[in-house]
């Protein structure tokens, strides 16, 4: 466990204007991780979503895009930073974007 919140804290991680560019570009999918009715009321056009409560036991659904770099969201930063230390350590290539969607948007 120490281990775990250790990677969680030193995660790689991405600005919103970073992330932007990486989309316009393909370079990246985006995985929103926050609760479906967040989601309802607020998105990134185009992204995934698996609630990061979800993610260890859905995390095959992202099996065929091992090869992308996933940009993962929520609202802050912080559920996104719990799900990008899950998805590195089960061999994906994942940010988190610093400071949530409004970041990005």
């Amino acid at each position: 466990m120490f281990n775990f919140i250790k990677n969680m804290m030193n995660n790689p991680s991405i600005t919103g204007p970073e992330a932007r560019q990486k989309v316009k570009q393909h370079n990246c999918i985006l995985l929103d991780v926050r609760e479906g009715y967040e989601r309802k009321m607020n998105s990134i056009s185009g992204s995934l979503h698996i609630p990061v409560g979800q993610l260890k036991s859905r995390i095959t659904e992202l099996n065929s895009h091992k090869e992308k770099e996933i940009i993962v969201y929520c609202a802050t930063g912080s559920r996104s930073s719990m799900a990008t230390a899950v998805l590195n350590s089960n061999g994906f290539n994942s940010l988190n974007l610093l400071g949530g969607i409004g970041a990005y948007k």
